[in-house]
């Protein structure tokens, strides 16, 4: 856990045992101690963890698609963590191995540069969850604006009527 920042101990013991040792016997490693440290020296194995724990994630894709101004060269890495603990973790691992990475809701106040972005974009489009509880309104990052109003409308909530009608999200 403290070398890539993610719980195991979220996932079933037995799943999870089984597909790291999956993981890490397919790349002739001997332990989980062995693959990790082989991580931080090939991009390959990072893509096959992030594919055995659930992240959804693109390579060399165009951010010209992920912002409104649709201008930008192609992003490294675009991660896609689909519960609030995967963007941690991730987050973690990423700071950890001194991978630059930065978090992206909508795109509609980012301009990326053409030369695109050497890193990992943590896109927050999953985290879009909205529970109403009372007069509490708790939503994930992903949540845009003009569904975190309706669903204040539907609860006869007031106080961010102005935020109608802006194209973004929570962030």
């Amino acid at each position: 856990r403290r070398f890539i920042g993610i719980d195991l101990g979220l996932y079933k013991e037995a799943q999870m045992n089984r597909r790291m040792r999956t993981l890490y016997e397919k790349r002739g490693f001997k332990n989980y101690d062995e693959y990790f440290h082989g991580l931080k020296k090939d991009p390959i194995l990072l893509e096959e963890f992030l594919k055995s724990n659930g992240y959804s994630y693109l390579k060399d894709n165009d951010l010209k698609n992920y912002n409104t101004f649709k201008i930008g060269g192609k992003a490294d890495y675009i991660v896609s963590p689909d519960t609030d603990e995967k963007a941690v973790a991730l987050l973690k691992f990423c700071d950890s191995n001194s991978f630059p990475c930065c978090f992206h809701g909508n795109g509609s106040n980012v301009l990326f540069d053409d030369d695109g972005y050497r890193g990992v974009i943590i896109t927050t489009k999953q985290l879009n969850c909205i529970d109403v509880n009372g007069d509490n309104i708790i939503c994930g990052s992903g949540t845009k604006l003009s569904s975190l109003c309706n669903a204040a409308l539907q609860n006869s909530l007031t106080g961010i009527e102005c935020l109608y009608g802006i194209p973004g999200t929570i962030g």
